[in-house]
């Protein structure tokens, strides 16, 4: 099975800074919102593969530190009618997207909790990350106000 390692970027706003794809055929997902990364070489760590991805993709210098794995996902029928297994990570700094060099895709696209999910143009898997993502936060907001009181 071939494996992928991607990256959820957060605004200083909190909102998630996702990558719009290029609307040519032969991308994956061309023209969707999407998750920032790639795919894992041959001997590569997933974490690594998130670094060499975030540079490739954004320049963005990452160390080990700076990322944070949030779990292992399964996407059927890639574009080359494998199952990828995807590795997503969180980077742990927040960024304002103006200041980011885009070298794939055509632009970013914030995505807040609150937005309509399935009113943008993500495909299953990238709305899932999405999801949980905004899901694990809303607990921990959860656990930390109920410990409050």
């Amino acid at each position: 099975m071939k494996q992928g390692a991607h990256v959820l970027i957060l605004d200083p706003n909190g909102a998630l800074i996702m990558q719009q794809r290029d609307p040519e055929p032969g991308v994956i997902g061309p023209g969707k919102i999407s998750v920032w990364g790639g795919g894992i070489e041959q001997g590569e760590q997933p974490i690594d593969a998130a670094m060499r991805e975030l540079h490739e993709e954004l320049e963005l210098s990452v160390k080990r530190d700076d990322l944070s794995f949030l779990g292992t996902y399964q996407r059927m029928k890639d574009i080359s009618n494998g199952d990828v297994g995807v590795y997503l990570f969180i980077f742990n700094q927040r960024v304002d997207p103006e200041s980011l060099t885009i070298n794939e895709g055509t632009g970013y696209h914030l995505v807040m909790a609150d937005d309509d999910l399935d009113s943008l143009n993500m495909t299953p898997l990238v709305k899932r990350f999405v999801n949980d993502f905004f899901a694990r936060i809303d607990r921990h907001i959860a656990s930390e106000s109920s410990t409050l009181k």
